[in-house]
């Protein structure tokens, strides 16, 4: 693939665009002279005046001696595109999710002021997955930055060098600008919620994936957490299990025909949630303290209201990455890597921890709601 590395006549062009349409500067208004636009943006006299000639024939902007330089025409929006790699889209439990949070991102982006597009990528490594984009197509020409679902390695070195900067969404450890759901977190404020339960066997329910993903893990949070207050990690039972109903659905069958159901539930999905519940519905005690946290949080699953939720808030994920993207575009020279922690919100909360945890809950709320980093 070619790479298309940017002029410095096409970086001041871009960045007094970007002055245009963040409405900085509106029709009819004059723009600073070339001289001050050299000193602002740190280019030569030359370079200025070449943008400017550019922009004249844009139509864009109109010069004349002793009047200066007045804004004639906006530019039309920019388009980004909204990438989803294939396998999040054929996967039955995270696919609402999925699409829940496209239709989020598709929302702030035009509220941004900007023209999503929406792409399906496939492929095991970056020229495949590419490829599949379109990458070498006349659309590509128009899209100043990206969001995705998750990445290949070395395409964003790819599209960087063409000057398109991507910001990724996803748990793990990927990408250099990067909007990361807060595992950690998660893990810490579910051990803190449980903490004031009765004695008895805490059941940790976990993706079992986790078992391979020693960086931002939930499950190893939550031990760690549950030692930390002084809390035997013995009464921790670990129950890895895919992630989807059917995994919760047999891992409490076998539980309830063996009679090793713990006390106290966690979870770290809400697709296991929903599946064990199915499982040891005939066997439900209402004095049992529940916990679930989970991500998708307007996804509408058959969990009881008696549950105790922390969720990852959809709209602050999309919000964040699109603001994070326009932090990119509007200063493209630099490409600092940048990540951005979600955390978690309690929000709702299950009778059976009520009483018991509400001298507790407050200092969790207030560390759910810490402003982002």
């Amino acid at each position: 693939m070619q790479d298309i590395i940017k002029s410095k006549t096409d970086q001041v062009i871009d960045r007094i665009s970007v002055w245009l349409k963040s409405g900085e500067f509106k029709i009819g208004d004059r723009l600073p002279s070339e001289r001050d636009l050299s000193a602002r943006l740190g280019v030569s006299l030359l370079t200025v005046n070449k943008a400017m000639a550019r922009l004249e024939d844009l139509s864009l902007v109109s010069r004349s001696a002793g009047r200066g330089t007045h804004v004639t025409y906006l530019p039309s929006p920019d388009a980004i595109a909204v990438i989803c790699d294939i396998c999040h889209l054929s996967n039955s439990s995270s696919s609402p999710y999925i699409d829940i949070l496209i239709a989020n991102l598709l929302k702030n982006a035009r509220d941004a002021g900007a023209v999503p597009h929406f792409l399906i990528g496939r492929g095991r490594n970056a020229p495949d997955f590419l490829d599949s984009l379109g990458f070498e197509s006349a659309i590509w020409h128009s899209i100043k930055g990206a969001v995705a679902m998750a990445w290949c390695d070395g395409a964003e070195d790819v599209m960087e060098k063409r000057g398109i900067p991507l910001v990724t969404i996803s748990t793990k450890d990927q990408g250099r600008h990067s909007i990361i759901l807060d595992y950690v977190m998660l893990g810490k404020m579910a051990a803190r919620l449980i903490a004031e339960a009765p004695e008895g066997d805490i059941g940790l329910f976990y993706n079992s994936c986790f078992d391979e993903l020693p960086w931002n893990n939930p499950a190893i949070a939550f031990i760690d957490e549950i030692s930390r207050l002084g809390i035997s990690p013995e009464r921790v039972k670990k129950h890895p299990c895919a992630e989807n109903r059917n995994g919760g659905f047999e891992l409490a069958r076998k539980l309830v025909s063996s009679g090793a159901e713990p006390q106290h539930l966690v979870f770290t999905d809400e697709n296991i949630a929903s599946g064990y519940l199915d499982g040891m519905v005939s066997q439900h005690s209402p004095d049992r303290c529940f916990i679930t946290h989970h991500t998708l949080s307007e996804q509408p699953l058959p969990i009881p209201s008696y549950f105790n939720r922390l969720s990852f808030n959809i709209h602050d994920i999309c919000r964040e990455a699109i603001r994070m993207l326009e932090n990119l575009r509007a200063a493209p020279a630099n490409f600092k890597p940048c990540r951005k922690m979600i955390r978690p919100t309690l929000f709702k909360t299950g009778h059976s921890l009520a009483s018991s945890a509400s001298s507790n809950l407050a200092s969790i709320c207030s560390t759910a709601n810490l402003p982002l980093d």
